[in-house]
């Protein structure tokens, strides 16, 4: 597992290789937000293991609304509502299309991980990387130095190969139905 660690990190290091305008704050942020995410992942196939899906969904959703809206509050006050409400119906029409997609991906994403186990879904989640550059190419034009389809590459064949097989807990919970 640890070959497939490596190529898939040194995969996503390469497709971000380039960016030469970054702070130090946001970079501590994202490697804080990756951290907690992963922790996320983990703790949350613990607990659908032991809890029906639907609850684990909503409890992880009602706290990241009750911790983001006083944040959100704080630094846009109520701006978003009365520009929500002033907006056309299209702008409108997309952000509860949007709300909508979210609620579906949240589900999707815990039946996943449910299936999967944390690992091959944190890994195949590092895909994300692989159509940002894609779409970066397609629809912005940006240019993709060789590098960086080095790193793509590297990040579909590690995503591919890693997570063959159950983690323990799985395996725990299989041994204990199967007894």
């Amino acid at each position: 597992a640890l070959p497939i660690f490596i190529v898939v990190c040194s995969g996503g290091m390469l497709c971000v290789n380039g960016e030469r305008h970054f702070s130090d704050t946001a970079f501590l942020l994202a490697g804080l937000a990756t951290v907690f995410r992963s922790f996320k992942c983990v703790w949350q196939h613990e607990l659908l293991l032991q809890i029906p899906l639907l609850r684990v969904v909503a409890w992880s959703s009602i706290w990241c609304l009750c911790t983001l809206t006083p944040v959100a509050l704080k630094v846009e006050g109520l701006e978003f509502v009365y520009r929500l409400r002033a907006a056309d119906a299209h702008t409108q029409g997309a952000a509860a299309l949007s709300a909508i997609t979210a609620a579906i991906l949240n589900v999707a994403q815990c039946c996943a991980l449910r299936e999967m186990g944390p690992l091959v879904q944190t890994v195949t989640g590092n895909l994300q990387l692989i159509m940002v550059v894609a779409l970066a190419c397609a629809w912005l034009n940006e240019a993709v130095t060789t590098w960086q389809w080095v790193g793509v590459v590297m990040l579909a064949a590690g995503a591919t190969r890693g997570g063959h097989g159950r983690c323990r807990s799985e395996e725990r919970r299989v041994g204990k139905e199967g007894r």
